[in-house]
Formats: C-alpha cells, structure tokens, sequence
C-alpha cells in the first residue's frame, strides 16, 4: 500500500470531526435521500467544495461559510 492511499484513507477516517460538516451534512444527507450512493454523495460534497475555494482563488476572495449554504 502506497503512502498515498494511507493519506486517504485517513483524511477520510477524520472526516466526520472535520469543521465543515455542519455545513455539507445537509448537502450530503439530501444526495443519500435521493437515492445516491455514498462514495457518489461524498464525491459531490467535496467538488461542491472545490467549486467553491476555486472561485475563491480566482476572485481573490477569503473563506466564507455562508457559501456552503449556497
């Protein structure tokens, strides 16, 4: 097993103390009620959230929370 793998798995064991859970759960939980599979739900919630941090860096923006709720 690769270092890389290690990393991942870990980065995703830690996600559920992570601070931004709050504000993607109920992004998160409204993919699993539409009948969506985890990893699918999981994958969404993390391109919502590079979406966002790329906008920021082309805007020269900092963090805001409000847009998560977005």
């Amino acid at each position: 097993m690769s270092a890389e793998v290690r990393i991942m798995r870990n980065s995703q064991g830690n996600l559920s103390s992570h601070p931004l859970k709050q504000s993607h759960q109920t992004f998160y939980l409204s993919l699993l009620g539409r009948g969506k599979p985890k990893k699918l739900a999981l994958t969404a919630c993390m391109r919502k959230i590079l979406t966002i941090l790329n906008s920021m860096m082309k805007n020269n923006q900092t963090w805001n929370q409000n847009l998560l709720s977005s």
